[in-house]
């Protein structure tokens, strides 16, 4: 029995050697047996490198074009796939052995549209690359081979080529160029061992149902299989790396990432249908670790973890809730309320209920309430009134981010900390009275909170974060008492609407887009303490008139862009000016520098006229340094000379 089944099997692999043979020999027939389309059918230029000629266009009208190997004794071996763009004739297309390198001259695919024809291409095996945009569009491509030697596929090659449903694509061109297969028809792919980066973008919004990952990969790059309809995926033990959105809306209900991830952004996976996601290892961390808001989910799934795992939270994680695959333990409950036990009390974790107005608790089990955690509220956007305990210290990160029909919040007088991003796109806040033990407010705190209309920092906050009312476009005044010494970079960046400032006497910092876009901020009082103004600290801010203190040492590009100001007096301790300071302050006539030139620093290499206007630059008799390349621009004056009209100018 044994003997006629190895018989059987024999003839089964016997008849498809020589089918697959045969049906090669067919092909390689069927190919020689076509005529070569006509020379004088084709437009040809040299090549840079002198060694052969490009087809440039094809005049023809043949359904089947087979390029000649040479024309006017010259090699072929480019290929300009313009010509081909607008031929709406042309269904089946020959390159000969001797093209090394597919190219297209047409990239504007806004204003030139795409009609080809082309449903196959055949390609060399000698073919080297097939550069950017190559067979953009060719809606109509659904068969090409892409030689094993192939070297490189540049972006865009065959994006939006929405018939191509299946081509092999050899080893070296996984990590060549982005965007290669975007929005094709590609449904399933199998990459070869050896590569070890899917780069950014390859697959995005293809009709990808299927793939299947080599056990060298290391890296799935950002955007890399964002929107294919991808059901399940495998992902091998050794990869280090998931980019941002790099498995972002696909159609996966579970998900297991190997121990070896070390780096993921925390929006790398996410999708409507995604469920579950289990890390056989500890937290992954991302490479952007200050770019905070790519952290809030765009869909809550279930996350499992080891008990040993470390750096993830239990019971909840950036908003997800977490549990043990090892082990049985559950989270703490208390009416509505998820939390855990710290030391000295409470951290609440989580808000299950679904009422609009909530008072948060002041004590569970006997043990006081004093965290509100990360990510607590979010995704609850129906809340509208929050009140808060006595016992309160601190609000987490993305607390109520993006709660936007909230519109009361009562702080506790106990409370020290605000953290990032805490209040975040909550616009319909109208009021925050932040209480007198507050000691910091995080990043981008209340970042987009148009409803509110004025703010007052206590002097017991120490730490400004960044951006914390940037986009506010209500708040008309702002009191800034923080004993803080740095301003905060973009503390009131794009609040359009703010009118009036008053900022603390020992402030030291004004730091970059603190008030830029302010448009209404017509004057401020620079303390006299503050030695640093940062770039674009004031731009587009209508200011007529500034004072800058006696201590300035630094004043940053594009600081006072657009000022209406006509005349402002440097003091004699500014050590360092950027070229751009004063672009654009169109009524700016003169500038008095009380002591030497400052270092004028250059952010670049080519550098053009500064500021665009046309001011004098005065100083006092003997004062060292105004001369070189920025100087030279610009009148100058001795503080105190007689001009020619005998008009004695201090």
């Amino acid at each position: 029995m044994k003997r006629i089944c190895c018989f059987v099997l024999c003839i089964c692999m016997l008849f498809a050697v020589t089918a697959c043979k045969s049906e090669k020999e067919e092909s390689a027939n069927s190919e020689s047996s076509l005529s070569e389309t006509p020379a004088e059918d084709f437009r040809v230029y040299d090549t840079e490198s002198g060694d052969g000629v490009m087809i440039y266009n094809y005049y023809g009208g043949d359904e089947v074009v087979v390029i000649p190997e040479t024309i006017d004794g010259k090699t072929v071996t480019e290929i300009d796939m313009v010509g081909f763009n607008f031929n709406e004739k042309t269904k089946e297309l020959y390159l000969p052995k001797g093209v090394k390198r597919i190219t297209t001259s047409m990239f504007d695919y806004e204003t030139n549209r795409n009609v080809s024809a082309l449903e196959k291409v055949h390609l060399p095996e000698g073919l080297e690359k097939i550069e950017r945009e190559a067979f953009r569009e060719f809606k109509n491509l659904k068969e090409i081979n892409l030689p094993v030697g192939l070297k490189k596929i540049g972006e865009y090659a065959f994006y939006g080529c929405v018939s191509l449903e299946y081509v092999d694509i050899p080893k070296a061109c996984f990590e060549t160029g982005f965007s290669v297969f975007a929005k094709s028809g590609i449904k399933e792919v199998v990459v070869p061992e050896g590569v070890e980066t899917i780069n950014d973008s390859m697959f995005a919004l293809a009709e990808l149902e299927k793939i299947t990952l080599p056990s060298t990969l290391k890296t799935l790059d950002y955007y890399c299989l964002y929107r294919c309809p991808i059901e399940e995926i495998v992902l091998p033990e050794g990869l280090e790396t998931i980019d941002t959105k790099a498995l972002g809306n696909t159609k996966i209900k579970e998900l297991t990432i190997p121990k070896s991830v070390k780096t993921m952004e925390f929006d790398a996976i996410f999708g409507e249908k995604l469920e579950k996601v289990t890390f056989l290892g500890d937290e992954p961390t991302p490479k952007f670790e200050d770019d905070a808001f790519d952290d809030l989910p765009e869909k809550l799934f279930n996350v499992y973890i080891s008990k040993d795992s470390k750096g993830f939270g239990f019971p909840r994680w950036k908003g997800h809730t977490v549990r043990y695959f090892d082990s049985d333990e559950k989270p703490l409950i208390e009416g509505d309320f998820e939390y855990v036990e710290i030391e000295n009390g409470v951290r609440l974790t989580a808000y299950l209920g679904s009422d609009t107005e909530i008072i948060l608790p002041s004590e569970i089990n006997g043990r006081a309430v004093l965290e509100i955690g990360d990510y607590m509220f979010v995704k609850h956007t129906h809340i509208r009134k929050v009140v808060f305990p006595e016992t309160l210290e601190s609000i987490g990160a993305f607390a109520f981010i993006s709660c936007e029909r909230l519109n009361s919040v009562e702080f506790s007088s106990s409370l020290k900390e605000i953290d990032d991003f805490a209040f975040a796109w909550c616009e319909n806040i109208k009021e925050v009275n932040f209480p007198e033990a507050l000691e910091k407010i995080g990043n981008e705190a209340f970042r987009g909170c148009d409803g509110i209309e004025t703010v007052v920092i206590p002097q017991s906050v120490t730490y400004l974060g960044e951006s914390i009312f940037a986009n506010c476009r209500g708040i008309v005044s702002a009191e800034v008492y923080s004993s803080a010494k740095n301003l905060g970079s973009g503390l009131f960046f794009d609040c359009i609407a703010l009118e009036s400032v008053v900022l603390p006497e020992h402030l030291e910092i004004i730091d970059d887009y603190a008030f830029e876009y302010d448009m209404k901020l017509t004057s401020i009082e620079i303390p006299k303490n503050v030695k640093y103004i940062g770039h674009s600290a004031f731009t587009d801010c209508p200011l007529n008139e500034i004072i800058l203190p006696e201590r300035l040492e630094f004043i940053g590009d594009f600081a006072f862009q657009c000022s209406p100001m006509t005349e402002i007096t440097i003091p004699s301790t500014l050590k360092t000016l950027y070229p751009m300071a004063f672009n654009l302050c169109t009524e700016l006539t003169n500038i008095y520098f009380l002591g030497d030139a400052p270092e004028i620093l250059f952010d670049n290499d080519t550098w053009d006229k500064p500021n665009r206007v046309d001011f004098t630059v005065w100083y006092n008799e003997g004062a060292q340094g105004f001369d070189g390349e920025f100087w030279d621009f610009y009148d100058h004056a001795i503080i105190g000379q007689v001009i020619e009209d005998d008009e004695y100018l201090d």
